[in-house]
């Protein structure tokens, strides 16, 4: 596997800020389509709520996406 086409499968983006176009860009090019990038949304919006409830609580808390498939 390539670095180049790890990051661009899921090692590009954040999930802490909104996507740059450039970003965008790059995942299209290696055929992230439409449907890919809502279900990211989905993932990063639930990622986030389970870190900011684990957070509140004063727990740790480690998500590896490593293998998870959109």
């Amino acid at each position: 596997m390539t670095n180049v086409f790890r990051y661009a499968r899921g090692h590009l983006f954040c999930l802490y800020r909104k996507r740059s176009k450039i970003e965008e860009k790059i995942a299209k090019h290696f055929g992230f389509t439409e449907e890919e990038f809502k279900k990211l949304d989905l993932y990063i919006e639930r990622v986030n709520a389970i870190t900011e409830y684990a957070q509140k609580r004063n727990c740790a808390l480690y998500i590896d996406a490593e293998q998870t498939y959109l």
